[in-house]
């Protein structure tokens, strides 16, 4: 393709711009007539009353190739979905190029077959408005079958989804914006759903922001290979953040989540989670880097996936547990947690470790549980898990029921205690100033003369020493949880 150099565009129905790199043509609006002039030699002017007829009958066919199509500030009615093929860019000039849809169907529609994938496509600086939540079919962009798509600066209102997603190999979406209130709201921010045939793979979503969903803000399932990097989900009406879900066959694995946030509107006291990620065992391999929740039931709800570890997290002013694990092989390591159980009558944890075994919680800062809320609490047949190095202090502390767990060094939370008693008489009551009832004891003289030397009456503030050989004597003693 022959681009159009040097040519003067200057005369008042000559709409052609210059462009940072070329695009084959330039669409734009004067008066009641949309108009598409090609930028390249040989090519054709097009017109036509009906926005989306002159994309889809005479712009994108014209453009065998592929090619970029710009779109210039206006307001472009949109009655029918445009439908984007191989290699061709849609690009306008942000918020100041509108696409309004005026029925119940995807605005830009990047959709392909098993045996032929829509590949090498791209959407970029352009605002959408959908024709309402009500119409469920109604997408700011839908990708189906698709390889190698990009998505960027879109603005995205009024749609059932902003981004429908159900296929996609290699799919990249950067500085988006997918929020509005009122007629405007969304039913969903970004809508990944199962796709037998082509999985969501390798998808990479940054810099972003999901506002005000009627429903969740990020629903992804069935994909693997993905990376969501500050992306911040906010006043999401149900979960912020779901992976996996109740259905069938939708498995999601090796998901990346970094500097990733979510909240929730404060009047939604039991109606989602921050982070919803499982759909009983068919999630795994999550990872979650500096990551925040609050103003929500639950911050993380972790629902049988397995090989999740979660660093650094924030979580603050929640109704429930902040973090609630029914899944094994999870590692909690450093943050901080503030203000769990703040607003409702029963007991919650800041973490719970619900039946699970080989999880880890070490390193996290617990402040502010309400009265008779445990900062740690394993329940039901938990076992086998880690809690070190944890700083519950202003908290209730750690309830472990697992025989096989191991706690130890938590501030806050003494489970190791020792020291020389005063010259005692046997049958003397010493207190070991451990945080629950040791199950282990030791007692050793501290001078020769006691013998027959055992320990009774073990119980949750003291232990009692007894001894045979008369007098008064001092002793060694070490006990643990």
């Amino acid at each position: 393709m022959q681009w159009v150099k040097g040519t003067d565009h200057s005369a008042a129905n000559d709409q052609r711009v210059t462009y940072s790199h070329p695009c084959s043509y330039t669409v734009y609006k004067n008066g009641t007539t949309y108009y598409a002039e090609a930028n390249f030699v040989g090519g054709t002017d097009y017109s036509d009353a009906v926005f989306s007829t002159l994309l889809n009958s005479y712009v994108i066919p014209a453009l065998t190739d592929g090619g970029l199509i710009f779109i210039k500030a206006g307001t472009y009615s949109v009655t029918a979905a445009i439908d984007v093929t191989h290699k061709i860019t849609v690009e306008g000039e942000g918020d100041a190029t509108l696409l309004e849809a005026s029925g119940d169907f995807a605005v830009l529609s990047f959709v392909g077959t098993a045996l032929d994938l829509v590949s090498d496509v791209r959407a970029a600086n352009l605002k959408i408005l959908g024709s309402g939540k009500a119409n469920t079919s109604c997408y700011g962009v839908k990708i189906e079958f698709g390889d190698r798509v990009t998505l960027e600066n879109l603005h995205i209102r009024k749609c059932y989804a902003g981004i429908y997603i159900k296929g996609c190999h290699g799919l990249f979406i950067d500085d988006f914006k997918i929020a509005g209130t009122g007629v405007e709201q969304c039913e969903y921010g970004i809508q990944s759903a199962w796709q037998s045939a082509t999985n969501m793979l390798d998808c990479t979503i940054s810099n972003g922001i999901v506002g005000d969903t009627a429903s969740t803000g990020m629903k992804i399932q069935g994909t693997s290979g993905f990376l969501a990097e500050n992306v911040v989900v906010v006043n999401a009406a149900g979960d912020a953040w779901l992976f996996g879900d109740e259905g069938a066959g939708e498995y999601s694995e090796y998901i990346h989540l970094v500097n990733c946030h979510g909240d929730s509107p404060s009047a939604n006291t039991d109606a989602g989670f921050v982070f919803k990620i499982g759909s009983a065992d068919k999630c795994r391999g999550i990872q979650m880097d500096n990551c925040w929740a609050g103003g929500v039931e639950i911050g993380i709800y972790i629902w049988g996936a397995t090989e999740v570890a979660i660093n650094n997290f924030q979580g603050r002013d929640c109704v429930e547990d902040m973090i609630y694990v029914d899944g094994n092989h999870v590692n909690i390591t450093g943050g901080l947690i503030i203000d769990w159980d703040n607003a409702d009558a029963s007991t919650y944890n800041g973490v719970e470790l619900n039946g699970c075994s080989d999880c880890t919680v070490e390193g996290v800062t617990f402040k502010n549980a309400n009265a008779g809320n445990d900062s740690i609490e394993e329940v039901g047949a938990a076992d086998y898990n880690n809690i070190i190095g944890n700083n519950v202090r202003g908290a209730t502390g750690i309830t472990v029921l697992g025989s096989n767990t191991r706690c130890k060094a938590n501030i806050g939370y003494v489970t190791e205690n020792g020291g020389i008693t005063g010259a005692i008489a046997t049958a003397t009551a010493v207190a070991h100033g451990l945080a629950a009832t040791p199950t282990k004891v030791i007692v050793t003289a501290a001078e020769t003369g006691p013998t027959d030397i055992f320990v009774t009456a073990v119980g949750v503030a003291n232990f009692t020493i007894n001894f045979g050989g008369g007098g008064n004597k001092t002793f060694y003693w070490l006990a643990e949880v």
